[in-house]
């Protein structure tokens, strides 16, 4: 066999295989577990649905749960059929007046955080994949911010890095758990396990959650 069939024949069997794999899951029913954070400053209710369901996304039967500020859920299950949208929104829980909502193309079998925050005072929603990084003798720490802000890692004078409007940070590794600022605002990671992945949600007065990544 020459080389150049050789590579056709091996690019032909990668994509039958890619195109079986999307194939399987644009003909089967789907399912995601969701954990939402509440980073906005009021108790909030979320809700998600599918593209398929035809009521308003605020309907009682897409609510989800409702979190205090920089409150974090358990795992909630949301499935759906094919290739089909997931809608999430949120909404202040006590007066219902502030509302927003997404749309989303989500994977079968992954884990996502969904993150509610203000930017400026608007709501927000940003969805993400829980991911891990542990590593021996560190604190390992992602980022999710709600503006651009210099980090500093163990006590340096020397930003590390800036984050991203509404974006997640790349992991890194954190020695000294009281070492770690954000702006002008110290993050204490006391009360992490080293060895072990966080996600730290921050804000313009500092830290708002911290979770341990599953």
């Amino acid at each position: 066999m020459n080389v150049k069939r050789k590579i056709n024949l091996l690019f032909s069997m990668s994509f039958l295989a890619m195109l079986s794999a999307c194939t399987e899951e644009a003909l089967s029913n789907n399912d995601a577990e969701m954990s939402y954070i509440n980073a906005l400053d009021e108790q909030a209710t979320f809700y998600i649905k599918k593209s398929s369901n035809d009521r308003d996304i605020y309907d009682s039967d897409y609510r989800t749960i409702s979190l205090l500020s920089g409150e974090a859920s358990y795992d909630i299950e949301h499935d759906w059929f094919s290739y089909e949208k997931s809608y999430i929104g949120v909404e202040d829980t006590n007066t219902r007046s502030e509302q927003v909502y997404i749309s989303t193309n989500l994977r079968d079998k992954r884990s996502y955080w969904v993150v509610a925050w203000l930017d400026n005072r608007d709501y927000d929603i940003s969805v993400f994949q829980k991911r891990k990084s542990n590593m021996a003798d560190v604190i390992r720490v992602r980022i999710f911010a709600n503006d651009r802000y210099a980090v500093f890692i163990d006590g340096s004078n020397a930003s590390s890095f800036i984050t991203d409007k509404g974006e997640v940070s790349d992991y890194f590794s954190v020695h000294n758990c009281s070492e770690l600022s954000v702006e002008n605002n110290n993050i204490n990671l006391c009360s992490a396990d080293f060895g072990l992945s966080y996600l730290a949600v921050v804000d313009e007065h500092g830290l708002v959650s911290l979770i341990e990544e599953p």
